[in-house]
């Protein structure tokens, strides 16, 4: 993504350019974080959080079911990939 951008900013670029180029890097990074949002809220509601609270229910009993589903576990980590590729601070670097 950065080098995308990159590749319209060079020594003696335009202001033109360099807008441009930093429009291109905003776009891209709104757009991977648009889908990993879509990914969670429509394909899978249960992926949503950190999964901690989710783990601390099930082994108190509660029975829930969803949370243990395998498309749950593949929405979970490619809507992270998604994240993380549009900049957000996702995991121990952060709350989010």
């Amino acid at each position: 993504k950065l080098d995308l951008a990159l590749q319209y900013v060079h020594p003696g670029a335009s202001q033109n350019d360099t807008v441009f180029a930093f429009a291109l890097y905003v776009f891209s990074s709104v757009c991977l974080c648009l889908i990993s949002t879509l990914m969670v809220n429509f394909g899978e509601p249960a992926a949503a959080g950190s999964g901690v609270p989710e783990v601390k229910g099930y082994l108190n009993g509660t029975n829930y079911l969803r949370f243990l589903r395998p498309w749950t576990g593949v929405v979970k980590a490619v809507s992270i990939v998604f994240s993380v590729s549009s900049g957000l601070v996702i995991g121990k670097e952060g709350p989010l």
